[in-house]
């Protein structure tokens, strides 16, 4: 499985609204609210560890872009 596909499973509970998409490694998630955005870091930690995901908003498109750190 590659990592992307990996991460949006992982993250697909919590994405009770809007979408998920990876562009350039990057994760975008859309269209969702602070605490879809939350829940989505905190599962994302959790798995590859903390400081290892980086996260900011992107009030274009009312969501969060994270970042993956080696």
């Amino acid at each position: 499985m590659s990592f992307e596909k990996r991460v949006l499973n992982l993250i697909e509970p919590a994405m009770t609204e809007g979408h998920a998409e990876f562009e350039n490694g990057t994760l975008f998630i859309e269209d969702v609210n602070g605490d879809i955005g939350r829940k989505v870091f905190h599962i994302l930690s959790k798995e590859f560890g903390v400081g290892k995901v980086n996260v900011n908003i992107y009030n274009p498109v009312n969501g969060f872009v994270f970042d993956f750190v080696a």
